[in-house]
């Protein structure tokens, strides 16, 4: 048995056809030390890395807030981090401001640090402490008739759910519509503008997902205008790259590529996001793939997989190490793709992502049906079939019934 067939197969036996337990998976990993030397170990991502703008931002921040400074400038100061990246201090710095606010009983003040803390749990990935801290966010504000922080509050738990639905097949994305749509009908009340931008971005994305596509590319023009308005670089990104996406299905790749392009130069600006560029340079690296220039795609998503690790953020990590394994088999590098994705599909089953997972399994299995390993391909598509199953995600279901009815057919012929 080839070293690939016997990697794949050690994979979809030992994970329970499709994911198992980090600490399983340590030991499974231990016991075979090339499983180890191709890189099935966590991802560390222990370098923050700052664009010269935000991180001087964020230091002079810093600086201008000692422990006993004000809500105003510790929020500010928070906002920063977040936008640098650096969310664990970002994190440290408001818990100070939330006690400091609970031991003065100022409850507005500690609605909005809670509700500024969640976004940054989100950003963590830590999505249950997120709901948790926007749900007492609402509640407090709720109290206070604060309506800007009800509204970033259930803007908030609308993300949550929207990402909880998409990426770890838990719920639909009505509820976090809902949700969304209230914080909107808020913002538009007290006429936050760049809250309105990012209420709209995000409604486009849910109508994407329920395949209403020209509703979708409604919400992302409105919102794109509104974030112009406000000069907020971050929602202007936000809605350009899912506008450069409706250029690609019309088949004009070089307006889709200027799309990408600013969100790009927009996320690099002072007070953009250091993890929305993270998603826009792999937007990029994929608008030159379709343009046939490997070599641009290739320095594109290169960076696009760096800003990713140095953030620790394992969703943007996964899917940009696919992206690397499909401009592989572009290149005609299938067994460099192989091993690529098998990173992908680590990285996504110990984060939990159920979705990332499902979709490196069948690239897995693609990639190895196209190398002529039909045995190992077969168990890469039922790993995803019984994901799928369990979580009952029926699109997935027949994605990966299809390809192992395939498979059969060409094994048969």
């Amino acid at each position: 048995m080839n070293v690939t067939m016997s990697l794949h197969l050690l994979l979809a036996t030992s994970m329970s056809a499709f994911c198992v337990p980090a600490s399983s998976f340590r030991w499974e990993a231990s016991k075979h030390p090339m499983l180890m030397r191709l890189g099935y170990l966590p991802v560390l991502c222990c370098l923050v890395l700052l664009t010269p703008s935000a991180a001087s931002a964020a230091h002079h921040s810093a600086q201008a807030a000692p422990p006993e400074s004000s809500s105003e400038t510790l929020s500010e100061t928070a906002l920063a981090y977040e936008h640098a990246g650096r969310w664990r201090e970002a994190n440290t710095l408001l818990r100070r401001g939330i006690d400091r606010a609970r031991r003065t009983g100022d409850e507005r003040t500690r609605a909005r640090l809670t509700a500024q803390l969640g976004s940054i749990l989100r950003r963590q990935e830590r999505w249950d402490e997120a709901r948790t801290a926007y749900e007492t966010a609402l509640r407090l504000s709720t109290a206070a008739d604060d309506r800007f922080t009800q509204a970033t509050s259930w803007f908030g738990l609308g993300e949550v759910g929207y990402f909880k639905a998409t990426y770890y097949f838990e719920g639909d994305v009505l509820e976090p519509r809902a949700a969304v749509e209230r914080s909107l009908q808020l913002r538009e009340a007290i006429g936050d503008t760049v809250g309105m931008a990012e209420s709209f971005y995000r409604l486009g994305t849910i109508h994407e997902r329920l395949g209403q596509d020209a509703a979708a590319q409604a919400f992302f023009a409105r919102g794109a205008a509104l974030a112009r308005e406000a000069g907020d670089p971050r929602q202007m990104a936000n809605n350009l790259t899912h506008l450069a996406a409706r250029y690609v299905e019309q088949g004009d790749l070089d307006q889709a590529l200027a799309h990408d392009l600013e969100a790009v130069a927009l996320s690099e600006r002072p007070g953009g996001s250091r993890l929305g560029l993270a998603f826009f340079l792999a937007n990029v690296a994929s608008d030159y793939q379709r343009k046939g220039d490997l070599v641009q795609a290739f320095a594109y998503a290169r960076r696009a997989l760096a800003v990713s690790r140095s953030l620790g953020h394992q969703l943007t990590i996964a899917r940009n190490l696919s992206l690397l394994a499909e401009l592989y088999v572009v290149r005609g590098q299938v067994g460099e793709a192989i091993r690529v994705g098998e990173r992908a599909l680590s990285t996504a089953c110990r984060a939990g992502l159920r979705r990332p997972t499902f979709d490196a399994w069948l690239s897995l299995g693609d990639l190895d049906a196209k190398h002529g390993d039909t045995r190992t391909a077969r168990k890469s598509y039922n790993a995803g079939l019984a994901l799928a199953r369990q979580h009952r995600y029926a699109a997935g279901i027949a994605q990966a019934s299809a390809r192992i009815e395939q498979l059969r057919k060409t094994t048969a012929n």
